[in-house]
């Protein structure tokens, strides 16, 4: 099984009534009114049959939530979405980008560990299928969510960034293509 690390290449944060809240390197913020756009370009050689798991990881950032929540309650209920419209910094000022509801993923923020992984599987195979486009996907908060903060594609902990991390079998490292031989006469004329 080979492992592939797919670097966010876009990370937008937003509030239900502002756009683009964070400064260059601020760190991204999920709650009840906060919500997080995040893109990842897939290589072109990846096939859906090839993908045995496929895993969001997002590593935390301070300020640090608190840690005596029952791990299931809704104060720490979290959904992820894939987009069926484009996102950018200045959604907010026009109609919300639409998502797929029924390609839900529903997680929860550990608070013992310093990141937090998301099974995304069927979302990423269904990209690669071609049954839904990669436009990116979309985090927010249940109605009584906690605020949980995460590093950012620009974060100056380049190993922190949001991370896509494909487990694949049935593939190299570095695709080659078929070769083939073909006869062929060769000529040559020297000079008089």
């Amino acid at each position: 099984m080979k492992v592939i690390d797919i670097k966010c290449q876009d990370s937008i944060n937003s509030s239900l009534n502002c756009c683009h809240l964070e400064g260059p390197k601020d760190p991204l913020h999920l709650g009840r009114y906060n919500q997080i756009y995040l893109f990842f370009n897939l290589p072109a050689f990846l096939e859906p049959r090839q993908i045995d798991c496929a895993k969001l990881i997002l590593y935390k950032a301070p300020p640090f939530g608190r840690r005596d929540e029952n791990a299931q309650c809704e104060e720490n209920r979290y959904y992820l979405f894939p987009l069926l419209d484009y996102f950018s910094v200045y959604s907010c000022k026009f109609c919300k980008p639409a998502i797929d509801t029924c390609r839900r993923v529903v997680f929860y923020n550990d608070y013992c560990k310093s990141y937090t992984e998301i099974d995304i599987t069927s979302i990423v195979k269904d990209w690669l299928d071609f049954n839904i486009e990669n436009k990116g996907l979309l985090l927010v908060g249940s109605g009584h969510s906690e605020s949980v903060f995460y590093e950012s594609n620009r974060s100056d902990f380049v190993g922190m960034r949001p991370t896509l991390r494909l487990f694949c079998s049935g593939i190299s490292p570095f695709p080659t293509p078929t070769l083939a031989c073909a006869d062929c006469d060769v000529v040559i004329n020297r000079p008089s």
